[in-house]
């Protein structure tokens, strides 16, 4: 092993070649001896208050990983995230372990970014509806697929009369369809529930007042939180919630419903 004590400047090609069978390896700092190229950090009272980065084509898939060897408390625990080609993949790219942020150090999601976005392709959102957030009375009877109509101070609550002009939208979540995109995303709380606008979402609804097939426009009903079939245009205009995906002929269902709020 040879030892430089003074700045070494290489203009031309650097390699790197073991005096044994073990990996070639190039370290900056002090530490052990895995991966090709490894950063490390002096450790203080007995931990290293860096991270290291490995670079590494012994893994599978290869990559380059970020592990904090050790931690400032025992509680603490060791974190290791990589990025590297997605397996079988020469041309794509994985991260993988904890979340990644753009413009913050603190990412809350898998991906947070902290700016503006631009995009000249098509952004795909795997789930149904066009949600909105807002804060709902009595929030916690308001199950997914609830009816939902707005109050004079801007809030929202439970319906309660038959073609209701102040319909606001379906409470989003019901069954398999999940909302694709919340709109007006606050902070968690409690008495915030994200509302169906526009898309496919379950919805509760009462066939007493009128078997439902697939097409008919729906409404509110007398029956809290449920819509049902709209079955007088005067009444109906304004109050319209949306149309329904699938039939029910008796009884109180959940189907699905394309909400077009008219």
């Amino acid at each position: 092993m040879t030892t430089f004590n003074e700045d070494v400047v290489v203009n031309g090609s650097l390699e790197v070649v073991p005096s044994d069978d073990s990996k070639p390896w190039l370290q900056l700092g002090r530490g052990g001896d895995s991966g090709r190229f490894r950063v490390e950090y002096p450790q203080t009272a007995g931990y290293s208050w860096a991270p290291n980065l490995v670079m590494s084509d012994l893994d599978d898939p290869p990559r380059i990983r970020f592990q904090q060897i050790g931690s400032q408390t025992e509680v603490d625990p060791e974190f290791e995230s990589w990025v590297g080609h997605a397996t079988g993949l020469s041309n794509d790219l994985a991260i993988m372990g904890g979340n990644v942020g753009i413009g913050t150090t603190n990412p809350q999601a898998t991906l947070h970014v902290q700016g503006d976005i631009i995009t000249t392709g098509d952004i795909a959102l795997k789930n149904a509806d066009c949600a909105e957030e807002f804060v709902v009375e009595n929030a916690n009877k308001s199950e997914p697929g609830t009816v939902m109509v707005l109050t004079e101070t801007g809030t929202l609550q439970e319906s309660t009369e038959a073609y209701d002009k102040k319909v606001a939208g379906i409470v989003s979540g019901a069954g398999d369809l999940k909302p694709g995109i919340v709109l007006d995303k606050q902070s968690e709380s409690a008495n915030r529930i994200p509302i169906a606008l526009m898309g496919k979402v379950y919805c509760k609804v009462d066939a007493q007042y009128g078997s439902i097939e697939v097409g008919d426009l729906l409404t509110t009903s007398p029956t809290p939180g449920h819509a049902m079939k709209a079955t007088e245009p005067t009444k109906a205009f304004g109050a319209i919630i949306g149309k329904a995906l699938s039939s029910l002929d008796a009884g109180i269902g959940l189907i699905p419903v394309l909400v077009s709020l008219q």
